[in-house]
């Protein structure tokens, strides 16, 4: 694995880390999620930003990542049919694919 590759393993497991330890700490449940406006946004940007880039970019290197395909099609239609954009799947999508996600990236990491 090359320096760019771990650096976008890194940015993965790092972003989870942040979703999970700091923007919901405290948050329990889907109606907290949805009230919360600034959690909202931040999560947002770590998932579609940051993780579903470095997801494609690993991706275009040959890496299959869990959920690759379910995080890239998220962020693209947020991206591009913000209108449809439903919280619920964004609080779903945190709790079944990112676990396994980070498990994978640091897994990755350690080789």
């Amino acid at each position: 694995m090359n320096r760019t590759e771990k650096k976008y393993l890194y940015d993965i497991s790092e972003s989870i880390r942040i979703i999970f330890d700091d923007y919901l700490k405290g948050i329990d449940s889907f109606g907290q999620y949805e009230a919360d406006l600034k959690t909202q946004d931040a999560v947002e940007r770590r998932l579609i930003m940051i993780i579903a880039e470095a997801v494609y970019k690993m991706r275009r290197k040959g890496v299959s990542l869990p959920s690759a395909d379910q995080i890239i099609n998220r962020r693209n239609t947020m991206a591009h049919q913000y209108d449809e954009y439903n919280p619920n799947a964004i609080w779903d999508s945190i709790h079944r694919e990112l676990p396994s996600l980070k498990a994978e990236a640091d897994r990755l990491l350690k080789e």
